[in-house]
């Protein structure tokens, strides 16, 4: 009788959240990554979300998690055009980030916890402290965005842009809100962007599964780690913390042709399959 929409994870990974849905409303369920033991619930309502009046998705629906990556005890949610930051500790909710007039796309947390941007089909990226739920910065781009990410270092701020057939990326200093570099001319199959953990190299997600790895050093393409034959989309990828592995899911609706793959953070060459996680110990 619930559904799980999303799942976020603690700084140190060991609780990860999700958020249920049934009858009787929604929550935060905090649980242990290693066995999987709930130990916290945070009931949450429909507070301080601006539902519009033709509003007609589904009931009740289950807002999407992000977990502050330098404070354990805080939790945002956000759904419609609102985000609602939660203290798990005392199962309150903080502050409430509101301005958006459309539906939020993407929330991410700089490194440091300090700040939260969103994106939004208003074509608009709003930069909130996380101190007090104050807007800081608001950056109109009357296109459509696609995702964002900060860098590590907390130097820039990135969004993928889409202006019809030619997608770009443009690079903020986060210092002043002056854009830093344009990237042009990338696919326009382009779909997700992330920073490497030491900051001197950028990834673009292809629609098809490439990924292409840019040094951020000259910005040219360093690799390009190629599509798996029969997968059908890149699913996710990621850095591991000490920059030594791209680790990437691939996704498919045939549940065996999903799959995730390791590789050399240096030059892309794949190191092995990542398979068999069916239980705990695995």
């Amino acid at each position: 009788n619930h559904y799980n929409r999303t799942i976020a994870f603690n700084q140190d990974k060991s609780q990860y959240a999700i958020c249920e849905a049934n009858y009787q409303g929604r929550s935060i369920i905090i649980k242990t990554t290693q066995n999987q033991n709930e130990i916290n619930r945070i009931r949450i309502m429909d507070q301080n979300v601006a539902w519009p009046i033709n509003y007609d998705g589904p009931a009740p629906i289950l807002p999407k998690l992000v977990w502050n990556p330098n404070n354990n005890d805080q939790i945002g949610i956000f759904v419609w055009n609102t985000i609602n930051i939660y203290s798990i500790t005392t199962r309150t909710l903080l502050y409430t980030l509101q301005g958006h007039t459309r539906s939020i796309k993407n929330v991410n947390w700089n490194s440091n916890g300090e700040y939260i941007a969103s994106s939004s089909f208003d074509d608009t990226i709003r930069i909130w402290s996380t101190i007090n739920g104050e807007c800081l910065q608001i950056l109109n781009l009357n296109r459509i965005i696609g995702d964002i990410a900060w860098s590590k270092n907390n130097i820039y701020f990135s969004a993928l842009v889409y202006n019809n057939n030619a997608p770009y990326i443009t690079i903020w200093t986060i210092n002043n809100w002056e854009i830093y570099r344009t990237l042009e001319d990338i696919s326009r199959n382009s779909t997700s962007i992330k920073w490497s953990p030491n900051n001197q190299q950028f990834g673009i997600g292809l629609r098809n599964g490439n990924i292409q790895i840019i040094s951020t050093l000259n910005w040219q393409i360093q690799f390009t780690i190629n599509a798996i034959p029969n997968i059908s989309s890149l699913s996710s990828f990621e850095w591991s913390p000490g920059n030594t592995y791209i680790v990437v899911g691939h996704s498919n609706w045939i549940p065996e042709r999903s799959i995730i793959k390791l590789y050399s953070a240096t030059n892309g060459a794949f190191i092995r399959d990542i398979t068999g996680i069916v239980d705990n110990n695995e």
